[in-house]
Parts: structure tokens; C-alpha cells; sequence
């Protein structure tokens, strides 16, 4: 279980430090296929700011969760809790991610 959660990791932290504003135009979704003045009316930088603390914190959480609930119980448990971890946050993710689009 410790390789999948390392990687998880390295691909939420590798998403949250390698996009940036002059590469979302080609890599993130959704932001790629809007028209200019679309892109033009979205406000990228806060929106990415927002998008690194979010996978920062989800990477981080999800591994103290796991940590802890391994410690506490069976790996197959801390397995499931860690899976929840990882799901739970992504309706908070998606409302607040809507005030980004003026």
C-alpha cells in the first residue's frame, strides 16, 4: 500500500507545482478549450493558487489519515479511509472553484 500512496503523492504534488499560467492554456482541463475571451473573463492566477493549496493539503491530509488510521487499526482499514480521504473533498473543491469564473 506505501508505492500506490507514494505515488498518488508525487502525481497530486507534480500536478499542484508544474502547472502554472502559461502552461494551463494546453494542459488543464476545461481551461483549454475555452474561447480567448472566455480565458479572458477567468481569473487563472487565483484559480491556480487555489488549485496548488488544494492538492497540497489533499496529498498532506490524506497521508496523515492514512498514517494515523494504520497505526490504529489494519492496513486494509487505513486502506478504505484513505480512499474516503481522497474522495470527500472534491464537491468543496468544484463549489469553490466556480467563484473563479467572472
Amino acid at each position: 500500500m506505501i508505492p500506490v500512496l507514494i505515488f498518488v503523492n508525487i502525481i497530486l504534488l507534480g500536478l499542484a507545482y508544474y502547472l502554472n499560467p502559461e502552461n494551463a492554456k494546453s494542459i488543464l482541463a476545461g481551461y483549454n478549450t475555452m474561447s480567448d475571451t472566455e480565458r479572458d473573463k477567468f481569473d487563472i492566477v487565483n484559480y491556480l493558487k487555489f488549485f496548488k493549496s488544494f492538492f497540497i493539503k489533499l496529498s498532506f491530509y490524506s497521508t496523515l489519515i492514512f498514517t494515523v488510521t494504520c497505526f490504529l487499526y489494519t492496513e486494509e482499514i487505513a486502506a478504505i479511509a484513505w480512499c474516503i480521504s481522497l474522495t470527500v473533498p472534491w464537491p468543496y473543491y468544484i463549489i469553490k472553484s466556480q467563484k473563479y469564473s467572472k
